[in-house]
């Protein structure tokens, strides 16, 4: 598998309208793309359509937080959004656990978080240690995505995603791994994951 670069559709979601009283107004599906040894990326795409329909995990996130953010049972909203994040993110565990590993468990979940990282186009830059690799990000890409699109409102559900996907992935390589996350998508622009000490990975 190794160099062949793979396209696999994970799931499709409504795109709904804030305008319309959040009625469906289209549809996108979520795909994962790449090959272990070069990175994969998780974007949306509109079903038949082509590459102009692409778009972002970020503006994913934002549309699809969108759908659930009308007014209503929140408790509901934030357990769709961990049972979307948790999808994504257990794709993107299976697809790694292909790869080579590279520094154990802790290189295959950095890799795997890069991953993430560019699928939202962040900016970040790396420091890995034998126990730990933190990520510094210029700024919040969720953040970025909901001022160019209009849709900060749905900022907060949007975290709730990417959290899900990233402690899914990083769970599904290794539950002893431990991860740190922002608080919000306004809060704080690092992410860190450690290995547990005794085992000595």
């Amino acid at each position: 598998m190794d160099g062949v670069n793979h396209r696999r559709p994970l799931l499709t979601y409504p795109i709904t309208s804030g305008l319309m009283c959040y009625a469906v107004v289209n549809e996108r599906t979520v795909y994962l793309q790449g090959a272990p040894e070069a990175g994969f990326r998780l974007y949306g795409q509109m079903p038949g359509g082509s590459e102009a329909s692409s778009v972002n995990l970020a503006e994913v996130l934002l549309e699809f937080a969108m759908a659930w953010n009308a007014p209503g049972d929140m408790s509901e909203a934030r357990r769709q959004m961990q049972i979307f994040g948790r999808r994504l993110g257990e794709a993107l565990a299976d697809q790694r656990a292909q790869a080579k590993p590279v520094n154990g468990v802790l290189g295959r979940a950095a890799d795997a978080l890069e991953d993430v990282l560019r699928s939202l186009d962040a900016s970040f830059a790396r420091r890995q240690t034998e126990s730990e690799v933190h990520y510094q990000l210029d700024r919040s890409p969720l953040h970025i995505a909901a001022e160019v699109t209009g849709l900060e409102r749905e900022a907060e559900l949007a975290h709730h995603v990417f959290n899900a996907i990233c402690q899914s992935l990083v769970s599904a390589i290794d539950p002893e791994l431990h991860i740190q996350l922002p608080g919000g998508p306004n809060q704080g622009c690092t992410i860190s994951v450690r290995a547990p000490v005794s085992n000595g990975r």
